[in-house]
């Protein structure tokens, strides 16, 4: 069970936007969309989970709160770490608790989302 004391990193979320440069080329790029306390837990132990600490990727839990813009998260997002902007989180699925509480994310780390 999750608790507001256990919230100790601060992360930062960001959706993947296009925009037109003037010239008719499509150029993308990420816009942050909030920024919020959260709980990130690597993960160990299963097979599936020790074959990809072994390609250099380590999955991860995340829990956040629940809110309205948070209910938009999807794996095209992206999750910074806020005190260290180069730790990057690739989302691969999300869970919304029955109560509207918290969000629990599925992320990896270690690969380029660019």
């Amino acid at each position: 069970m999750t608790e507001a004391g256990d919230l100790r990193d601060r992360l930062v979320f960001q959706k993947r936007v296009e925009a037109d440069d003037g010239h008719g080329n499509v150029k993308g790029g990420w816009q942050t969309q909030f920024t919020v306390a959260a709980r990130v837990s690597p993960l160990k132990g299963n097979e599936a989970v020790q074959a990809q600490r072994l390609a250099g990727i380590q999955p991860y839990a995340i829990t956040i709160r629940h809110s309205i813009g948070a209910r938009a998260i999807d794996t095209s997002w992206r999750i910074l770490d806020a005190r260290d902007v180069k730790r990057v989180f690739n989302i691969t699925a999300a869970a919304y608790d029955d109560r509207h509480q918290w969000i629990q994310l599925l992320a990896t780390a270690g690969i380029a989302n660019d």
